[in-house]
């Protein structure tokens, strides 16, 4: 990266309260030890979640969503939420968890404390939904392996209608909002922004490899990370380019996690944790053969414990 991109990225991170320059030696993930596994789930871990009440939400390609209360890691409910894989889970405003799934549904769920309630089953997709989220303009958007997006309005009783279909010539993974714009990673090698105003297409990223749900977030007001094959990404939403690239992993990295110290983890198919100084773009730190197969999921936990999932691994590790 030239001086000028490095001068103006440091810039953005020095003056966004999310980043912290002093990197926190208990946040080294090549210290951290497991502290204890959480062996609930009956198939591979797929996503993980911290509820607004500090619960801890997993998902599974058996179907199961399980919350956990943290101080103890015991399983509080046990919801049957799909009879094939869940891809996601969210949380919208009003508290109610989104799960999505491969059976081209999401649903809506009320959570209590040891109870669930179904609220609602949208079937908009034709094939595997792997995200919805909420807008800030009160808009949902989800998106599809069926190659769309879809743009929802919902009323009280969270009766979904389906008001735009944005289609394109592959799958695509993954929904987050950033200065005013939907942006999605497509199969096709490209990211794609969109106006929540008008959802008009504002900006396009081409050659840029980006395939994972877990792959992605927001790391200021102004960017965001993708992970690929081998490569992280750093786009600017506001400029709708890719500012820099690191080398991060050996194989496909499934998954990303911004870490409140401002350092970022990232997980891939090689089995590897690695821990990211965004301000350098340096690694820092990692934990090897962190798991037996690829990483899909990293959380941090509230009291900075973290927590990990695998490909085909039935296990949640908790790293301490």
């Amino acid at each position: 990266m030239n001086l000028y991109l490095k001068t103006l990225y440091f810039n953005s991170i020095i003056k966004n309260p999310i980043f912290s320059l002093k990197l926190n030696s208990h946040h080294e993930i090549s210290k951290m030890k497991i502290s204890k596994l959480l062996t609930e789930h009956k198939s591979g871990i797929c996503f993980l979640l911290i509820l607004q009440d500090k619960r801890l939400a997993s998902a599974s390609y058996d179907g199961f969503i399980i919350i956990y209360e943290l101080s103890n890691f015991i399983p509080q409910i046990k919801i049957p939420a799909h009879l094939d894989w869940i891809i996601s889970l969210n949380q919208l405003k009003n508290g109610y968890i989104v799960s999505c799934s491969r059976d081209a549904s999401f649903k809506i769920w009320e959570i209590g404390l040891t109870t669930y309630k179904l609220i609602t089953t949208v079937i908009g997709h034709t094939s595997c939904t792997d995200v919805l989220i909420e807008l800030s303009n009160g808009d949902y958007a989800s998106c599809s392996f069926d190659k769309s997006i879809k743009i929802w309005r919902a009323n009280n009783e969270m009766e979904f209608k389906c008001i735009k279909t944005i289609t394109y010539n592959d799958a695509l993974k993954k929904l987050i909002e950033i200065q005013k714009c939907l942006v999605n990673n497509v199969f096709d090698h490209s990211i794609h922004f969109w106006s929540i105003d008008d959802y008009k297409e504002v900006g396009v990223i081409k050659n840029i490899d980006c395939w994972s749900t877990n792959g992605m977030t927001i790391i200021s007001p102004i960017k965001f990370i993708v992970g690929g094959y081998k490569f992280l990404h750093i786009i600017n939403a506001k400029t709708k380019q890719l500012e820099s690239q690191i080398l991060a992993h050996d194989d496909i990295i499934w998954s990303v996690c911004l870490l409140k110290d401002g350092t970022l983890l990232s997980g891939g198919n090689d089995k590897c944790i690695r821990q990211w100084d965004l301000v350098n773009l340096k690694n820092i730190s990692e934990k090897k053969k962190a798991h037996e197969n690829g990483i899909i999921t990293i959380l941090e936990l509230p009291d900075g414990r973290i927590a990990t999932g695998s490909l085909e691994q039935k296990e949640i590790k908790i790293w301490k």
